[in-house]
């Protein structure tokens, strides 16, 4: 190794790095022996559990304190403390010495108390650590000498809160010091000189690179439409999508976007799988540009580097080249072994990022096996991979095999906020003069689309092209059902405008063509049919550009038909100027949807032909040696070919309709929402339904099998053709009604069971039924509730027109042989009269309303109720506090009956809850219990309450729930007054969401009470 030439410089710079060595060992260790006198835990308790379960920090509280890395720390590693660092460290002491007490808070701000003292001694290393300014000789000296006497008034203050153990306590204190003289005394070698000097490199570099990182947010969104150089910046446009957890996650549990570096553990891979335009690389980006802005929004703030790397890219193999990419001036100063021997200490916290796994090269491929096996070797380096959902298969076989992948699923823009990104991204094109249409008539259109036309656009890529394509002809939009018919409607526009731009500005075109426009667009196609040829070609050599032949071939083009090629390469194309070597031109497909659908393209020109099947011409001229599996990258291609033969003519799909689907099924698809994509985009006939319903129904995924308002009309058709044991129907459309009876009428005929959620109407939601052999229909349950809040508190509901109802009563009926066979056994609901109800209710949660003409609560014939439901054993009653309940009768004497009164939340309203509870108290009975949700009482006002029902003759006999936002002692306290007021329970519930059990009999979702019991909330 060649010897290094310590410079003056050099020599300031490592009594830098002395002063930084001495904090890290001397400091921690310092602070590692504080904290051990300070813990009083045993052993066999996690540090989170004693955090959690001995001091009372809530989980917000503990993820507050301590940042991703912290928490995996504290989480994987033995209580000893050994592997913690000075930071965490002092994390630990706020927590163990009372930091969430005001009282101990003054201790930290006196600099006299123990606790001062550490804070300074870690804001001394931090400021250390990163600085790389030098010292001389004379300043590193005083640094030390600082450090040694803050360490001695640490052991001091440490002495005196524990004086037994001054003996063992001043030994430490002895070790430390004889350390940081070694660390003095001991001349630093030449492995460590350089390796300091590598460190120093790349963290000078970081601060410019992580502020380059910025410009990842700056994005054109399919410019080539846009014909112009408008950057958007990434952080108005971003809309969260929807992610779910997938394998060894809870399957199907949603993830928030900005919460996914908090799952990234020490021992695995995260993945994000979306299908094309699905949001997977806008999520790569929107991450790259956040931890370039601090990383607030995405929680990245701790890694000190992340490192983007793109599949598609072909030249870069190797991970030393990825980051000399990424950061140009390291290589005049590191070698490549320089630059992994800084990756491979874990001072550097580390993000790969790597967007496109299903894009990959065999150079690309190559990088991400190394980024995987410094993965396995590295545990302070994390990793995300992106992918398409046919390519996952082949991620699992081909990873890491020591490499757990978490895995998760972007299922598009939640169809609540899209029309929040639609007025955003229409604002900026009409800001920016590309659209001069009405955002909200874009809005409004949107709304009224049926759920399946909605379903359409929850993928973010297709509601970017909904929005250019209203910019440019609103009608044309209303008119366009399926991904292919999104495409095809850009084509036709850009060709137009095409035409019309060669029509003004190129005279001598016309003129060659005798000014026919039809030639024209004869001409154009020709130009086209290349690009989609080459598309196709660039597909199976897994790129996104054309490659110089083919570059030639679209110029041959032009020069033979007489036709600009500028004009036409901007129409359809992006040109990109990539440096290898030499300043190059590199034409490329605009988007990888794009490329699929110019390669679906291809594929139709070329059965139009005919004597080809769609396999065939697939394959054909493909590279036989290219060593990654390809079967499964053309799945998002036959689902577009599917919907293109679809607009051209039906008979194409009745030709080559099952060659679709058994190239889908070859490749492997598993995913059901897009097979019900592909067979509602084949527009099958009913003749040919049939066929291919049972080629497809076999090869959906039935496990936990839910039924949204999109798939309604599909499944009608392809649940035919396969049998189901459970089925969960998901419909909150009133679009989906008409066809509902026909559904049911399917699933009947499988004898399945079923359970329902949100159906009929957005007011209505989970009401479960089963549907039995001899055809019966069996209610379990219906809720009415307010759909703002989605909050089961009923006293919150709007008015319900009564007909919501009675039509619900009536539809279950047009579903089943008689009304006695449709059991309606447990309601929740809010209504003016009691006549709407159905006489089987057996179990009832009532929301009283407001007359909103005379501003009292109207009776809705409460006296009345069990003459009409014979059957009720349990009922609820809600009621918002302030309501004017003076009208209102006593409550008819029913077995179990739970009093609500929501939102009590000052003086007044203790007066008010009195008189009410008194009101409509039973006469023969008190209540089962009573219910506070959302209660925004003092602890000392809950108690005055407690005692004043009872003094004014109110009874409760089984429990009191309340809200357990309170102190133990607060907890204990009011729980003496109801014991001594009612002889009954207090029951905790944590939020209002707990409360969505509701009825005493109702066993299936119970909240844990304060003593760990479970209970019940009717």
């Amino acid at each position: 190794m060649a010897h290094h030439v310590i410079s003056p410089i050099l020599v300031e710079d490592l009594n830098k790095f002395k002063v930084v060595h001495t904090l890290n060992t001397a400091g921690q260790t310092t602070l590692l022996t504080v904290y051990q006198y300070f813990k009083r835990f045993p052993n066999t308790k996690s540090i989170k559990e004693h955090l959690i379960e001995d001091l009372g920090i809530n989980d917000h509280e503990y993820i507050d304190s301590f940042d991703g890395t912290m928490r995996r720390v504290i989480e994987n590693t033995a209580a000893s403390g050994e592997a913690y660092d000075i930071s965490l460290l002092i994390k630990f002491l706020k927590n163990l010495s009372g930091y969430y007490e005001r009282d101990n808070k003054r201790r930290w701000n006196n600099k006299n108390e123990l606790e001062f003292r550490c804070k300074k001694l870690a804001e001394m290393r931090n400021k250390a650590f990163h600085s790389f300014s030098g010292l001389n000789k004379l300043e590193m000296l005083n640094e030390i000498n600082a450090i040694k006497l803050l360490i001695n008034d640490i052991f001091d203050s440490l002495k005196k809160r524990f004086p037994k153990k001054n003996t063992e306590i001043s030994k430490k204190n002895k070790d430390i010091a004889e350390n940081i003289e070694d660390i003095l005394a001991q001349p630093l070698g030449e492995i460590e000189i350089k390796t300091y000097l590598c460190h120093k490199y790349l963290r000078d570099e970081i601060p410019s690179y992580k502020n380059s990182c910025k410009n990842w947010g700056k994005i054109k969104i399919l410019d080539f439409l846009l014909a112009s150089n408008n950057l958007h910046d990434i952080k108005l446009l971003f809309t969260e999508v929807i992610i779910e957890k997938s394998n060894r996650f809870n399957k199907n549990m949603p993830v928030n976007c900005t919460d996914i570096i908090n799952l990234l553990s020490e021992s695995n891979l995260l993945l994000l799988d979306s299908e094309a335009g699905g949001g997977k690389s806008t999520i790569f980006l929107y991450t790259i540009a956040d931890w370039g802005e601090g990383g607030k929004e995405m929680k990245t703030s701790g890694y000190d580097i992340i490192i983007p790397m793109v599949f598609l890219d072909p030249d870069l193999c190797s991970v030393a080249d990825l980051i000399s990419e990424l950061i140009p001036k390291l290589r005049t100063k590191m070698s490549n072994d320089d630059i992994m021997n800084c990756l491979a200490d874990s001072s550097f916290n580390i993000l790969f990022l790597c967007d496109g796994y299903d894009e990959r090269n065999d150079n690309s491929d190559k990088l991400f096996r190394e980024i995987c096996k410094l993965k396995v070797k590295h545990k302070h380096i994390k990793v995300i991979v992106t992918s398409r959902p046919e390519s996952v298969k082949d991620l699992y076989t081909k990873k890491c095999s020591k490499l757990i992948i978490d895995h998760l699923k972007v299922r598009g823009i939640h169809e609540s906020k899209r029309c929040e990104f639609l007025k955003k991204y229409h604002d900026e094109l009409v800001n920016a003069g590309i659209s001069k249409e009405s955002t909200e008539d874009l809005i409004t259109f949107f709304e009224n689309c049926s759920a399946h036309h909605k379903d359409l656009y929850r993928l973010p890529l297709n509601l970017v092209i909904l929005t250019w394509l209203w910019g440019q002809a609103p009608q044309l939009v209303k008119t366009i059902k399926s991904a292919a018919g999104l495409y095809t409607a850009i084509l036709d526009i850009q060709n137009e405008k095409l035409v019309s731009r060669i029509v003004n500005s190129h005279p001598n075109v016309m003129n060659h063509i005798k000014d026919d426009r039809d030639e024209l667009n004869n001409l154009i196609c020709h130009f086209k049919e290349v690009i989609f040829n080459e598309s196709l070609v660039a597909l199976r050599s897994n790129r996104i550009f054309i490659d110089d032949m083919g570059v030639k071939c679209l110029k041959d083009v032009c020069t033979d038909k007489g036709l600009p090629f500028l004009e036409l390469q901007g129409a359809y194309l992006l040109l990109n100027l990539e440096w290898h070597i030499k300043l190059v031109e590199i034409l490329q497909i605009p988007h990888k949807g794009f490329l699929d659908f110019y390669a679906a393209k291809c594929i139709e020109s070329k059965l139009s032909q005919g004597g080809k099947r769609i396999k065939n011409i697939l394959l054909e001229d493909s590279n036989a040696d290219n060593n990654i599996d390809e079967s499964n990258k053309y799945q998002n291609v036959l689902q577009l070919l599917g919907g293109i033969l679809a607009l051209k003519d039906p008979l194409l799909v009745e030709e080559h309709g099952q060659d679709i689907i058994n190239l889908l099924i070859e490749t492997g698809i598993s995913n059901n929402t897009q097979w019900y994509a592909v067979y509602s985009d084949l527009n099958i006939n009913p003749e040919a339904a049939k066929d291919f319903g049972y080629l497809i129904a076999p090869k959906l995924d039935l496990n936990n099998f839910s039924i949204k308002d999109a798939d309604v009309e599909v499944l009608s058709t392809l649940l035919q053709y396969v049998n189901i044991d459970t089925v969960t129907l998901d419909i909150s459309s009133t679009d989906m009604l008409p066809q509902l009876p026909t559904l049911l009428n399917v699933l009947r005929s499988k004898n399945c069971i079923i359970k329902i959620s949100n159906i009929i109407d957005s007011q209505v939601g989970l009401w479960n039924f089963s549907i039995t052999k001899n055809t019966k229909i069996n209610i379990d349950k219906v809720i009415i509730k307010n759909e703002e809040r989605n909050l089961p508190f009923l006293s919150y509901c709007n008015s319900i027109d009564e007909c919501i109802l009675r039509n619900l009563w009536w539809e279950l009926d047009s579903s089943a042989p008689n009304m006695s066979s449709c059991q309606i056994r447990m309601l929740w609901t809010a209504v003016y009269s009691t006549e709407a109800l159905p006489t089987t209710v057996k179990y009832l949660s009532l929301g009283l309303l407001e007359d909103q003409t005379i501003g009292v609560v109207k009776d809705p014939g409460l006296a009345q109720l069990t003459q009409r439901c014979t059957l009720l054993t349990e009922l609820g009653v809600h009621v918002r506090a302030g309501m004017v309940t003076e009208h209102l009768p006593q409550l008819p004497d029913v077995e179990y009956i739970n009093l609500n009164l929501s939102r009590l939340n000052n003086d007044h309203h203790l007066q008010w809850a009195i008189d009410t509870a008194l009101k409509l108290q039973p006469a023969r009975s008190g209540y089962w219990g009573l219910t506070l949700p959302s209660c925004g009482l003092q602890p000392e006002q809950l108690y005055e309450l407690v005692i004043q029902l009872a003094a004014s003759g109110v009874t409760v006999y089984n429990r009191v729930c309340v809200s357990s936002r309170h102190t133990n002692d607060e907890q204990n306290h009011l729980e003496d007054a109801i014991n001594a007021a009612f002889s009954c329970a207090l029951f905790w519930y944590q939020d209002d969401e707990d409360l969505s059990s509701g009825m005493r009999s109702d066993t299936s979702t119970r909240p844990i009470t304060s003593s760990g019991t479970k209970c019940s909330l009717f």
